[in-house]
């Protein structure tokens, strides 16, 4: 299930995320008292430049998500070799649950990885082992 949704998020073109970027942005201006008339402007409006900042701001929101993924894919991961597997994956999955749990409740999605990385035994960012 992880790798479906990590090829659904991809195949979600850089420009849909800066497109995106952008509806929120002039949700948000919408609500400002006196909205500047360039706040207001729609994705088809905006320059070349405009539209890459937002693209990068799609690019840098979605970095994470795909990071979490890869996590969960890892934890997920378990050889049939190894004696007792199906329980094995059977706690990992818990603990799988329990970090998008807590991401769900406090959006703290660095600390989560944290947490995914030491219960499930996976290597951290720079390939060192956390726990």
């Amino acid at each position: 299930m992880p790798d479906e949704i990590a090829r659904a998020i991809r195949k979600w073109a850089r420009e849909e995320r800066g497109a995106a970027v952008r509806e929120a942005w002039i949700a948000w201006a919408g609500e400002q008292p006196d909205p500047k008339p360039s706040w207001l402007v729609p994705w088809a409006g905006l320059d070349a430049g405009q539209r890459e900042a937002d693209m990068r701001i799609g690019d840098a929101v979605m970095a994470p998500v795909l990071g979490l993924l890869a996590a969960i894919r890892g934890a997920l991961a378990v050889s049939y070799t190894e004696p007792d597997h199906a329980s094995l994956l059977r706690e990992r999955a818990a603990v799988v649950r329990g970090v998008i749990d807590s991401i769900v409740r406090s959006t703290d999605m660095e600390g989560a990885m944290v947490i995914l990385r030491r219960e499930c035994g996976l290597p951290g960012e720079d390939g060192a082992d956390e726990r």
